[in-house]
């Protein structure tokens, strides 16, 4: 796995999330982000031991950086920038996840933890690439690729396309209702392809056991 992005973040009061895969109570889960009262780049995987990768270089100066963590051959590593600052041991229990969950930019998919800053673009590939220095052009795809989102500006509907063959558009999300803390205010998520016959199948089903023509006013 290879997770890739540009961001420039502003402070170091708070954790910044980058790039964050499903809920953190997920054994999928992982995050890069950058640490509070530091600004450190790291990692967290809680299936790992340890959970917490830190890098310790501050990357929260404003300025914008090539963030990346590559996992392989029982390794797990941190860049700043094309340099190597982070390498721990990958030992988390083999086995894929056979229903894959929301992935979030700029956020935890579960929230609250935003991020004070932009995050330019960002790839993920399910190789180990080769991280030596900074991209010298805008990142590109090719059939390692997973994902690649450009955030320069949305379409007409709000989503921002994915370049890979998968195509999956992020969508901005607003969360309202309640008050606004730093970074909060709008996460990008992208969803899992909805299964829509199962999902008919499952609404006919739940309409025959309640005994009604159709939802309205259910």
């Amino acid at each position: 796995l290879t997770v890739e992005c540009w961001a420039r973040v502003h402070s170091k009061g708070g954790f910044n999330i980058l790039v964050a895969n499903e809920p953190k109570s997920s054994r999928a889960h992982w995050e890069i982000y950058t640490y509070a009262k530091t600004g450190g780049f790291s990692a967290y995987l809680p299936a790992n031991r340890p959970a917490e990768i830190k890098s310790g270089i501050d990357v929260t100066d404003g300025k914008r950086h090539h963030l990346a963590m590559v996992i392989d051959a029982g390794r797990i590593r941190l860049y700043v920038d094309g340099r190597e600052v982070a390498n721990a041991k990958d030992t988390r229990p083999p086995g894929r996840i056979k229903r894959p969950g929301q992935l979030a930019f700029g956020a935890l998919v579960s929230g609250p933890i935003g991020c004070d800053g932009a995050i330019d673009e960002v790839r993920i590939s399910k190789v180990a690439r080769a991280i030596t220095s900074p991209p010298t052009k805008p990142l590109d795809t090719d059939a390692d690729t997973v994902g690649l989102w450009r955030f320069d500006k949305p379409d007409k509907t709000g989503r921002f396309a994915d370049a890979s063959r998968k195509a999956g558009p992020a969508a901005i999300v607003r969360r309202g209702g309640r008050p606004r803390q730093l970074g909060e205010n709008e996460t990008l998520v992208i969803a899992p392809p909805a299964d829509i016959v199962s999902l008919r199948k499952m609404l006919k089903a739940a309409l025959a056991e309640l005994s009604l023509p159709s939802l309205v006013g259910a």
